[in-house]
């Protein structure tokens, strides 16, 4: 008796196309995620990655806390990149720091803040202590109203 398989096609669901990640994004990522414990075949680079609404415009947010490796991320918090377009096309990194927390405020509008939570000894006292840093976007003077320009400046 000869039995004839029939190929079985498996279909996963195909996720909507989202944005396309920059190459120089992808690769910070992956940097951050092999500074991790996890061996090359565990590591999640692009779990890190997401895009958010940022100054009339978008910004990618690689966050080590996000990557499913906890050696990434230690009492001073994970390392955080923001990459902003360029006007010409794109990406270049405009913030990158160890925090604890933090969020976009004001998304959308012409002045966000980037509002970081931070080891203490950032702002001179201990580990616990609060230390919020307000990254304030200012544009290039020298460059078109709405332009992505110099970036973000730190002001305590």
């Amino acid at each position: 008796m000869t039995v004839a398989f029939a190929p079985v096609l498996a279909l996963a669901a195909i996720p909507a196309a989202g944005p396309v990640v920059p190459p120089q994004v992808a690769a910070a990522a992956r940097l951050v995620a092999a500074d991790g414990a996890r061996p090359p075949s565990l590591r999640r680079p692009l779990r890190g990655l997401r895009r958010e609404r940022f100054a009339r415009g978008w910004v990618w947010i690689v966050d080590s806390g996000r990557m499913d490796d906890p050696s990434l991320c230690g009492t001073g918090g994970c390392v955080v990149q923001l990459w902003m377009p360029r006007p010409g096309g794109g990406v270049v990194r405009r913030f990158a720091g160890r925090v604890v927390a933090y969020r976009i405020v004001g998304q959308g509008s012409p002045r966000p803040v980037l509002r970081t939570e931070c080891h203490g000894s950032r702002c001179g006292g201990s580990g616990d202590m609060p230390c919020v840093v307000r990254h304030r976007w200012r544009p290039d003077p020298d460059r078109p109203p709405g332009a992505f320009g110099k970036g973000i400046v730190t002001a305590s």
